[in-house]
C-alpha cells in the first residue's frame, strides 16, 4: 500500500487524529484575551469542545469506514449514488449536525450564551487568517 492509498483509505483516521490539535492551536489563540477572566475562559472552553465534538462527527463516520475498509477509498463519498451504507450514514450525520446546531444557535439560551462572548468572531477570524 503506497501513501496515497493510505491516505485515500485512511482519511477519516487522518483527519481525527488532527481534530485534538485544531483545538489546542484554538485554545492557545484565544488564551490571551480570556486570560483575566475565568468566567470567559470557562464559556470558550465550552463551546470550542462543543465545535471540536460536534464538527467532527462525520469524520468519525469516515474514520469507522475506513477501519472496517467499507467504502473502499475517500473517492467513494463523492459518489452517494452508490449504494454504500457508510457514504449515506456520512451524509445523514453531516445533516444532523447542521440540523443540531442550527436549532443549537437558535434556542434561546444559547443565543444569550453567544451573545455574552462577542469576541470569538473577532478570534476566529483572526485564526483563519
Amino acid at each position: 500500500m503506497d501513501a496515497f492509498d493510505f491516505i485515500f483509505r485512511y482519511f477519516g483516521v487522518i483527519g481525527l487524529g488532527i481534530a485534538p490539535l485544531n483545538y489546542f492551536i484554538m485554545k492557545a489563540k484565544i488564551r490571551p484575551h480570556v486570560s483575566g477572566n475565568l468566567q470567559l475562559a470557562e464559556e470558550y472552553t465550552k463551546l470550542l469542545k462543543t465545535i471540536i465534538l460536534w464538527m467532527n462527527l462525520p469524520i468519525a463516520v469516515m474514520a469507522i469506514g475506513g477501519i472496517i475498509g467499507y467504502p473502499p477509498s475517500i473517492e467513494a463519498y463523492f459518489r452517494p449514488c452508490d449504494v454504500n451504507i457508510v457514504v449515506w450514514l456520512f451524509y445523514a450525520a453531516v445533516i444532523f449536525v447542521w440540523a443540531a446546531r442550527t436549532r443549537w444557535i437558535f434556542s434561546n439560551r444559547e443565543l444569550k450564551r453567544l451573545h455574552n462572548i462577542q469576541r470569538l468572531r473577532i478570534i476566529l477570524l483572526r485564526i483563519q487568517r
